[in-house]
């Protein structure tokens, strides 16, 4: 860097960005219906329910998620710039109903960006989505705002699966991530938590029956002898851990923010 530049997260409290709570995206909703703003609803229903990052979100055309006779399409497939995967929407009614309604007004054809500025044809920046997301927060009354950014809108979904009981593996593979332990990061799954959740569950009939190491090191230790069980690289999926589609589909449709 060079000196006397200004890095692009100046400012930023570093670390996670908070996800909003099912009780605040029903705020967040109910604030741009009252206020009739067609385009941002679309936007936000679509960043919590598709879980893309920024960059995903804001370059997204119409042809991606419409057909040219005008239906919203509930499942389309999307690669992601950072890593180059796929991943795949699956999209709840609510939110198709949100990108149709803006569809209508916005005059945009298959070709255009779906996400614009007023009066322009270029795609949202990422910059533009992060004020947009905070603008949101500010709106029901949420006062931290350096907590919230772009990724506040990618967790907000992953996080409320997790907390239901939803499969890790599921939640992976709907945010497109590589490996179990990147989600884990992502989700801020303490070691205190897996703890507590493996002596929650016994197979002994006791909680308290097999006792389990406290060590710093018990969550890696864990997997990389289930690695080794397995025959996996260090941080990769095991096939036979991955969900089938169907029941990943099954997982995200059971389960709504919208209530």
């Amino acid at each position: 860097m060079q000196r006397g530049s200004v890095p692009h997260h100046c400012g930023q409290r570093p670390g996670q960005k908070k996800a909003f709570t099912p009780e605040e995206v029903k705020r967040v909703v109910k604030m741009l219906v009252k206020r009739g703003n067609i385009r941002d609803r679309a936007l936000f229903c679509l960043a919590i329910k598709f879980m893309l990052r920024s960059e995903d979100l804001v370059s997204l055309r119409v042809g991606q998620v419409a057909y040219r006779s005008g239906g919203i399409r509930d499942t389309f497939t999307v690669a992601q710039r950072k890593t180059g995967a796929n991943v795949t929407a699956m999209l709840d009614p609510p939110t198709c109903q949100a990108v149709a309604d803006y569809l209508v007004v916005s005059g945009k054809g298959p070709d255009d960006f779906l996400f614009t500025a007023q009066g322009r044809t270029t795609a949202i920046s990422t910059r533009q989505y992060r004020k947009l997301v905070k603008s949101w927060a500010a709106s029901i009354g949420i006062r931290n705002l350096e907590d919230y950014a772009g990724h506040s809108t990618r967790r907000t979904r992953p996080v409320f699966l997790y907390r239901l009981g939803v499969p890790l593996g599921s939640i992976s593979w709907g945010l497109g991530h590589g490996s179990l332990l990147a989600t884990i990061v992502y989700l801020g799954i303490t070691q205190e938590e897996v703890i507590a959740d493996f002596r929650r569950h016994s197979l002994w009939g006791a909680a308290d029956a097999v006792p389990l190491d406290q060590s710093p090191d018990v969550l890696w230790a864990l997997k990389a002898q289930i690695d080794r069980a397995l025959g996996v690289d260090a941080g990769k999926v095991p096939r036979v851990l991955r969900p089938q589609v169907g029941r990943v589909a099954t997982n995200f449709r059971r389960h709504s923010l919208w209530g």
